[in-house]
């Protein structure tokens, strides 16, 4: 292979690395904010403003609430409630019989859990309130039964019992689905309807509306309110949705905040150092001549520096409003000393024995797309970060092969567009919202000018447009 075609391949291959990173970096941070909004999405007109409490099963006496303790939990709540008894149980019609979860919901459930209706309607309160025997079937179920989609009408055997279908939901092909069944079950019946056909069922499940702002003190309340129907609260587990989303939603902001911050770094210090090259040019000059002879042959080169220093200091201004953000960390994770090691002893020790305890523990659907929300989150922050220092060493063997800052910066939009279609393409696969945001590709814009600068002036290559000398 010669010389030059060896140059080639070792271009492409570095022109790569800095593809990949921009990729990981903005694929990662496109991923996390379609995950979330879908999060939001499928949690219904309620959104996260809720808290989850579920029936310990693990524990031999967290058998769940009867219907006459969930109604009156629910006139004492002070905002709606939803509340579900689940179940499998063989659907049947006519000679075929599929093996279903059945939820019996109340009647607010679909305030809750969002899904599209395709014909028919949901479960009302005037079917619970009646204990109507009432179904609402997903789409792939109607397949399975009747070969048809068309089925409002028809019935179905359930629990030795028949039910007539009032509506149809759509079916999510979503990665949240996937992997967490996001809430949505295969038949939904009336909760009372359910408890009189399977009187050992009880309510596992409930959802309580709350307001963002008062969701610590929420559980308080949602504590003392099981103690008023005396229930151990520690036969329940309380999830606040409220504050798992205000959590995860700082991760996308967290690592925009660090391409932010590293990019104002590098700013900085490139303009120090384009003053420091002035100022020392200045006393070497003013040791053979006068001061406005100097001024003038430089003019327009301190002009240039003063644009160039008021141009970064309005980019790190506009910068800085875009990342900055109030960093929340829950009050049980907050010492009364700041430096107290025994403190954070304590906390993983009882995370480590909540763990143990809840061993056997089955989360409501919810808290499994919540789980899911939160596992997929991380790992993309921790890809996204790894998209970091993979595009600098793509970057810095560019500089390295003096590739001219002028290709650099045609080659990083060139491929901005691209990963934008990438990251497109991939979240309508999975099946989630994209949710384009334009401030996050201006951030990591200015990081990648600002690392394409920071590496030529620093690395030795000072020089703009420096022609490959090879």
């Amino acid at each position: 292979m010669s010389k030059e075609a060896n140059a080639v391949r070792h271009l492409r291959i570095r022109g790569w690395l800095v593809l990949l990173g921009m990729l990981l970096i903005l694929g990662s941070l496109g991923l996390m904010s379609s995950v979330l909004s879908d999060w939001e999405r499928v949690s219904g007109a309620r959104q996260l403003d809720k808290l989850i409490v579920n029936a310990n099963a693990a524990e031999s006496k967290a058998k769940g609430l009867e219907l006459q303790e969930a109604e009156q939990f629910s006139k004492k709540w002070p905002l709606g409630i939803a509340y579900s008894a689940a179940g499998q149980e063989k659907a049947a019609a006519g000679s075929v019989s599929v093996l279903c979860d059945v939820f019996g919901v109340s009647g607010d459930y679909s305030q809750f859990t969002s899904f599209p209706m395709r014909s028919g309607s949901t479960i009302s309160q005037k079917a619970v309130d009646e204990h109507s025997r009432v179904a609402v079937l997903s789409e792939r179920t109607a397949d399975k039964l009747f070969r048809s989609r068309s089925v409002v009408g028809k019935q179905i055997k359930l629990f030795d019992t028949n039910f007539t279908i009032t509506g149809v939901y759509a079916d999510r092909e979503s990665l949240l689905k996937q992997l967490s069944d996001d809430g949505i079950a295969d038949i939904w019946i009336p909760v009372t309807a359910m408890l009189d056909v399977r009187p050992e069922s009880r309510i596992q499940h409930m959802q309580l509306a709350v307001h963002s702002e008062g969701a610590v003190r929420a559980e308080t309340d949602a504590v003392n309110g099981l103690r008023a129907l005396g229930m151990n609260p520690a036969n329940f587990r309380i999830d606040n949705e409220v504050l798992r989303y205000r959590q995860l939603a700082q991760l996308p902001k967290l690592l925009l905040f660090g391409c932010g911050t590293a990019a104002i770094y590098m700013l900085v210090r490139l303009i120090i150092r384009l003053w420091g090259e002035q100022i020392t040019s200045f006393r070497r000059r003013r040791l053979i001549e006068e001061f406005s002879n100097i001024v003038k042959h430089k003019r327009y080169t301190l002009l240039f520096c003063i644009i160039a220093t008021l141009a970064a200091a309005a980019c790190t201004a506009l910068i800085w409003q875009q990342i900055r953000f109030r960093f929340y960390i829950a009050p049980e994770w907050l010492p009364e000393e700041l430096i107290q090691v025994s403190f954070y002893v304590d906390k993983l020790r009882s995370v480590w024995e909540q763990q143990a305890v809840q061993a056997g523990y089955v989360p409501s659907p919810q808290e499994r797309l919540s789980d899911v929300v939160d596992l997929l989150s991380w790992r993309l922050l921790l890809i996204g970060a790894c998209g970091i220092p993979i595009l600098w060493t793509g970057l810095k063997w560019w500089a390295i092969r003096r590739v001219p800052v002028s290709i650099q910066l045609q080659s990083l939009f060139l491929m901005i567009p691209v990963i934008a279609l990438v990251v497109f393409a991939t979240v309508k696969l999975t099946g989630l919202n994209m949710r384009l945001d334009l401030t996050e590709y201006a951030v990591v814009g200015v990081f990648m000018i600002s690392c394409v600068l920071f590496i030529h002036k620093f690395k030795g290559v000072n020089s703009l447009d420096i022609q490959d000398k090879s």
